[in-house]
């Protein structure tokens, strides 16, 4: 039986290195354990009433400038 735990313990090690070498690879990597990195740049444009926010309004109601990178 404990030979068939050491086994099983490698086999779930092996995966999750497998798993974090192919993350390095290819976008997705909701299954590894690998940063899930990625830079945004944004842009906030928004009205109320009828009329285009302010940069002040824009900060004020998203906490966030009104464009930049994440």
């Amino acid at each position: 039986m404990q030979r068939i735990l050491n086994w099983l313990s490698i086999g779930v090690l092996a995966a999750q290195v497998a798993a974090v070498a192919r993350a390095f690879f290819v976008k997705d990597r909701y299954f590894a354990w690998a940063p899930y990195d990625e830079i945004v740049e944004f842009e906030i444009r928004a009205w109320s009433g009828g009329r285009e926010l302010s940069v002040e309004e824009i900060w004020r109601r998203f906490h966030l400038p009104e464009y930049g990178r994440e």
